[in-house]
């Protein structure tokens, strides 16, 4: 699905008077030295450096986005494999999009390594923006330590549970419905009737200087007395801001916002979406936010579509 942000003029941003994003989980060591990296991350701002923890957690979110086309092709593998097992008399009535020696099925499994490598092409764009070695560095970098070792194997390599990659998961579904087209009918029902009582009872600094100005050239007396100053930007704080598009659509308002968000999976990607300016209307990122999913597929080209 094409990324979808709001014009320049309305994009947010995490500093001042928009809208920025805290967690309670933080960084761990680069792989890389980060200066090495293009880093604008506002996320990357809460490093604890003196917090195991906080490092810990950081390294995990990571190499979960690092790892998600790795599990995507396991999981596709496990599902082969589970066809193959099947006795022959049973494979007789699989479509032949299921059997392995048909051009049907090179296609789908095509279209599936396709989408798995948009995904993990966005997830790595996240991790850059924030400083952090993506797949392609990941994987450099065990090769080169692995000649420098010389020891003839491989590195042991830790994997990202079930868990984890399902998080990562739901951030591209999140994705895909805060800054996608076609997730703009589930926004308007679930972000319109917020947005249109903020703006009811709480007015922004632009609806106040259209009510004064309204009033003022209603008004037939004269007074000599001086008008009030304009009244200060009104803020608001978004819980469980998510990918950041709620925020967002208040700050172009007019609204100073602050977007507070607890999982480090989505304060990533809401950073680099509303701070990275590489995924622009424009330019769209695409991405198959629900390859991974087995449940609500009403056809075989819903999971893989971009």
């Amino acid at each position: 699905m094409d990324q979808q942000q709001l014009p320049d003029s309305q994009t947010s941003t995490t500093d001042g008077t928009t809208t920025s994003c805290n967690h309670k989980n933080g960084n761990s060591k680069n792989l890389n030295r980060r200066e090495d990296y293009h880093n604008l991350s506002h996320a990357y701002s809460t490093y604890l450096s003196h917090d195991t923890q906080e490092q810990i957690h950081w390294e995990d979110v990571c190499r979960s986005y690092r790892q998600y086309a790795t599990f995507a092709m396991a999981q596709w593998a496990n599902h082969q494999y589970r066809l193959h097992s099947l006795t022959e008399e049973q494979r007789r009535y699989l479509p032949n999009a299921l059997k392995r020696e048909t051009s049907e099925f090179q296609h789908r499994s095509k279209l599936y390594k396709d989408a798995a490598i948009r995904n993990q092409f966005c997830l790595d764009c996240i991790l850059r923006h924030a400083g952090q070695a993506n797949s392609q560095d990941f994987l450099a970098a065990v090769n080169n330590r692995s000649r420098q070792k010389n020891s003839g194997g491989q590195m042991a390599i830790e994997h990202s549970t079930d868990s984890q990659m399902s998080k990562v998961s739901s951030v591209l579904k999140s994705l895909a419905r805060d800054w996608s087209a076609e997730g703009k009918a589930e926004r308007d029902m679930a972000y319109g009737p917020i947005l249109s009582l903020v703006q009811q009872y709480l007015p922004s600094v632009p609806t106040m200087h259209q009510q004064l100005k309204s009033q003022s050239n209603s008004s037939t007396r004269q007074s000599k007395t001086p008008k009030p100053g304009l009244p200060d930007t009104p803020r608001i704080c978004v819980p469980g801001a998510g990918v950041g598009r709620l925020a967002c659509e208040l700050a172009a308002k007019g609204y100073a916002v602050q977007g507070n968000e607890f999982s480090l999976y989505m304060l990533l990607s809401s950073d680099f979406i509303l701070n990275g300016g590489l995924a622009t209307p424009e330019h769209p990122l695409q991405i198959s936010p629900y390859l991974l999913e087995s449940r609500n597929v009403h056809a075989h080209m819903d999971p893989v579509r971009p």
